[in-house]
C-alpha cells in the first residue's frame, strides 16, 4: 500500500473496562467512514501484551473492518507494546505512525456520523492549524449515564449550530494532530502514580507555546459511563488519587474546598441541565445520589492518597 495520509491510532486498553459491544461499532463506524474520505489510511491498534493474545486481536479487527485481499480503502497494523498502558501505548503508536495527520480513537468510545471527516477537514483547509478535538460526551441510555453525563467531566453532546471552537482543553480519545506536532509535542509523563492526567498537561504546555486548541463539535463520539460497580469505585477512588497528585491537594483544607466545588457545581448541573438528557424529574434525586457517592468515594481515594501515598499510586489502574 501507498504511503497513508492519515493514520488512526487506537489502544486497545480500555475495551477491558468497557462493554467489548462499544469496541465492535467503533470498528464498524470506521468501516463505513474511511471509504467515504477518498484518502489512503492506516490504522494502528497498539495493545500490551502483557494482557492481550494478539492473534485474538488480529482476528477480531479482520472479522469486523472487512479485511481481504480486496480492501484497498485502509491497511491495519497491529503492534504490541508489552507493560505500556493508554498514553504511552498512544505515544507508541504516534511514532508508528506514517499519515501527516495522527488521529487518536479509543476502544471504548463510538464515533457518530461523519465523524472522521469533521475531525480531519480543518487540518486539510487550513495549514496553520495543528491540532482538532472533537466533542467526547457520556452515552446516555438510562437513569445512571444521564447522572454521569450531567455532573462528570465531559460535555454534553451537542445537537445543532456545530462549530470550530478555541478551548483549552483536548480530550485524548478524539483528537488529530498533524505528525509533526505530535512528536514534537508527546503525551507527557505524568507524575508517578497519576493515570489519566497527561492530556490536561499537554493542554496546558500547549496554551504556554500559545498554539491554539480546536475543537470541531461535529466531530461527536459517545464515551460509557464507569461500567459496573466495580468500575465505578476504582474510578472513584483513581480520580481522587489523581487529583491529589496531579494538583497538590496535601491539607485537609485543600482536599475539603476541591470536592466541596465539585459538589456543589456538577451536582447542581443535574437540576438544572436534567431536560437535555430527557431526565425526569422523579430521578433528580436518584441521580444526585448516585454522583454523590461517586464524588465522595472519590474524596476517600484524596485521603487515602494523602495518608499513603505510595499505596494509592500503585493501586486503582484505570
Amino acid at each position: 500500500m501507498m504511503k497513508p495520509d492519515i493514520t488512526i491510532v487506537i489502544e486497545w486498553e480500555n475495551v477491558m473496562l468497557a462493554d467489548m459491544g462499544r469496541s465492535i461499532r467503533m470498528l464498524e463506524r470506521l468501516r463505513e467512514q474511511i471509504p467515504a474520505l477518498d484518502r489512503k489510511v492506516e490504522v494502528i491498534v497498539l495493545f500490551n501484551s502483557d494482557r492481550i493474545e494478539k492473534s485474538d486481536l488480529e482476528n477480531e479487527l479482520s472479522r469486523t473492518l472487512g479485511l481481504d485481499e480486496n480492501n484497498s480503502s485502509f491497511s491495519v497494523i497491529v503492534e504490541e507494546a508489552g507493560g505500556k498502558h493508554y498514553y504511552d501505548l498512544k505515544n507508541a503508536g504516534a511514532g508508528l505512525a506514517r499519515g501527516e495527520i495522527v488521529v487518536f480513537l479509543d476502544s471504548d468510545v463510538i464515533p457518530e456520523d461523519e465523524w472522521l471527516s469533521s475531525i480531519i477537514r480543518p487540518l486539510y483547509e487550513d495549514e496553520k492549524i495543528k491540532l482538532v478535538g472533537g466533542n467526547t460526551y457520556i452515552d446516555c441510555r438510562g437513569m445512571y449515564s444521564k447522572a454521569f453525563a450531567l455532573s462528570w467531566f465531559y460535555k454534553l453532546r451537542v445537537n445543532k449550530n456545530h462549530a470550530l471552537v478555541r478551548s483549552n482543553l483536548f480530550h485524548a480519545n478524539n483528537v488529530a494532530f498533524r505528525k509533526e506536532m505530535i512528536m514534537t509535542h508527546p503525551f507527557p509523563e505524568m507524575p508517578e502514580g497519576v493515570t489519566r492526567k497527561s492530556c490536561v498537561m499537554l493542554s496546558k504546555q500547549l496554551e504556554r507555546e500559545g498554539i491554539t486548541i480546536w475543537i470541531n463539535t461535529a466531530a461527536q463520539v459517545s464515551h460509557p459511563a464507569p461500567n459496573g460497580i466495580h468500575h465505578f469505585f476504582i474510578r472513584a477512588l483513581a480520580e481522587g488519587r489523581d487529583s491529589v497528585l496531579f494538583e497538590n491537594l496535601n491539607t485537609p483544607a485543600s482536599l475539603n474546598k476541591s470536592y466541596f466545588e465539585k459538589f456543589i457545581c456538577r451536582l447542581s448541573n443535574i437540576v438544572t441541565d436534567r431536560k437535555k438528557v430527557d431526565l425526569p424529574l422523579w430521578q433528580v434525586p436518584i441521580a444526585i445520589g448516585i454522583m454523590l457517592t461517586y464524588y465522595t468515594v472519590a474524596l476517600a481515594g484524596a485521603v487515602i492518597t494523602s495518608v499513603k501515598p505510595g499505596y494509592a499510586k500503585s493501586s486503582w489502574r484505570i
